[in-house]
């Protein structure tokens, strides 16, 4: 009996051995396996965040290539405004400079005609007033004698007093000189005026 139960018990003792041995070697076996996943997965991560950290950074250099071509394409469009402004502005300028040219031609222009006809009127206002002194002169020659009754448009001692005569309606002469007292001549609006003696005895020029 003695011999059967210290068999027994070494039996049990090297199967407790064996399966201390074989709970080492699960346990040893479980930790490399614990310790390959650690690894993959910290791997694994690392992996992940290199792609992530690689993904955006593309993200960032996209967003950067995109900005920069739409501040490059805003820069483009805006110089483009500017030169069509600029453009506007100088063909609005040249139009106004031409109108102004226009108007100023055609000033000058109406200046030139107004003129023109001015210095014509002035021409045949003077041809007709020496045209009426010369007849005026023949008529004064056969009616009134020279030494005694004077044109003083013509004759006259000042410019004032010649002025005088020859803007007014009456004859240029003096109807209370002693050659012109009682005769008819013709004025300078054309028609015939005699010098007639008023209350106080002087001889005026009265319309016939």
């Amino acid at each position: 009996m003695k011999s059967c139960a210290s068999g027994f018990k070494f039996k049990s003792r090297r199967a407790s051995r064996k399966a201390r041995r074989v709970s080492r070697k699960v346990r040893k076996s479980l930790r490399k396996a614990s310790r390959k996943i650690r690894k993959v997965s910290r791997k694994l991560s690392r992996k992940v965040r290199k792609s992530l950290r690689k993904a955006s950074r593309k993200i960032r250099r996209a967003s950067r290539k995109a900005s920069r071509k739409s501040r490059r394409a805003s820069r483009k469009a805006s110089r483009k405004a500017r030169k069509s402004r600029r453009k506007s502005r100088r063909a609005s300028r040249k139009a106004s400079r031409k109108a102004r040219k226009s108007r100023r031609k055609s000033r000058r222009a109406s200046r030139k005609a107004s003129r023109k006809a001015s210095r014509k009127a002035r021409k045949s206002r003077r041809k007709s007033r020496r045209v009426s002194r010369k007849a005026s002169r023949k008529s004064k020659a056969k009616r009134v004698s020279k030494a005694e009754c004077v044109d003083l448009y013509i004759y006259g001692k000042t410019a004032s007093e010649r002025k005088k005569y020859g803007n007014r309606d009456a004859p240029p002469y003096s109807a209370n000189a002693a050659g012109c007292q009682g005769i008819y001549l013709v004025g300078n609006d054309g028609k015939g005026y005699k010098s007639v003696e008023n209350a106080k005895g002087i001889f005026v020029w009265r319309k016939v």
